[in-house]
């Protein structure tokens, strides 16, 4: 797949991927352009911070000159909705590239009415999310959450039985409460919960150094938005680096690769005792056949194709 997927971008196809900056490395590695409209500058970052914040208009003076002039006779643009001000990057989009573009707008995360960019976008753009729930109610196209095989290469001793690190987006309170229950066992945890600083910014964690704390660990903790269906990073990670996972996301049991062994739901009484024997559980082998229909570029070959996912 690999092969293939290089071959068509390099030959037939000039594709570029807009706010998916987790995998930067790894799509221009693929010959996928990353491209950034905003200047690069951290003064600049804490100004566009700022206007989103204020709910300021938009400057122009925050984007870089003419950036899409590079992307213009580009096959397909996908832009991703992590992408600030991903509204008005879509518009400046739908100036600048040619009338053939393909134009795909991507939900990375759930709709809400803070992030519901497919209802100011243009007829020109597709829209695919990763939530199966959201791809009905909104009538868009379905495409689930994918992942970097080559990411999951280190080898490492395992030092921690379960972990996490994520953004708080209102799971604090929840976040809190597992790690007291969890206090009172034995088991080595390390779970953080990274909130705003004063300007409204998270402080970044490397992805690639995050990556050595999952290969660290026995079992990665899961905790998405509620009414969230999608499956997380959290969940692709565990799949390819082979953890166990511990979510409150009881729609992954309807997924191929469930397995009780592998997977557990937490409910509203959190039971310490089930999580320690769940975790001294041996894991079941999930079948590679599984695990590949994550792969990254799985996901853009359905895309290319318009091929909507099954899960």
């Amino acid at each position: 797949m690999q092969v293939l997927i290089r071959y068509v971008i390099a030959l037939i196809m000039k594709v570029a991927i807009i706010g998916c900056s987790y995998f930067g490395k790894e799509l221009n590695e693929l010959g996928i352009a990353t491209p950034n409209p905003y200047i690069n500058s951290a003064v600049y970052r804490k100004i566009i911070l700022l206007f989103c914040r204020l709910g300021l208009p938009f400057s122009s003076f925050l984007y870089k000159k003419r950036w899409i002039e590079d992307y213009v006779d580009y096959d397909m643009i996908i832009l991703f909705d992590s992408m600030l001000n991903s509204d008005k990057v879509a518009r400046q989009i739908e100036a600048g590239a040619n009338s053939t573009s393909r134009l795909i707008y991507y939900y990375w995360n759930t709709i809400d009415k803070t992030n519901c960019a497919h209802l100011k976008l243009d007829t020109r753009w597709e829209c695919w999310t990763f939530d199966e729930a959201d791809a009905k109610k909104y009538n868009l196209k379905f495409a689930n959450t994918f992942y970097f095989p080559s990411l999951a290469q280190l080898s490492v001793d395992e030092c921690f039985d379960i972990f996490f690190i994520g953004l708080d987006k209102n799971r604090g309170n929840v976040l809190d409460e597992i790690s007291m229950v969890l206090s009172c066992t034995e088991l080595c945890t390390y779970i953080k919960c990274v909130k705003k600083n004063i300007f409204g910014q998270y402080r970044k964690i490397p992805y690639h150094e995050l990556c050595k704390y999952v290969a660290q660990s026995k079992a990665l903790l899961d905790i998405p938005k509620i009414g969230q269906e999608g499956l997380t990073l959290r969940v692709m990670e565990a799949l390819f680096y082979k953890k166990k996972i511990i979510t409150n996301n009881g729609n992954i049991k309807k997924y191929p690769f469930y397995s009780p062994n592998n997977v557990f739901i937490l409910n509203d009484t959190l039971d310490k005792t089930a999580i320690c024997d769940f975790l001294a559980t041996p894991s079941v082998t999930i079948p590679m056949k599984l695990i590949e229909h994550y792969d990254f570029e799985q996901w853009l070959n359905r895309l290319i194709h318009s091929v909507e996912a099954p899960l």
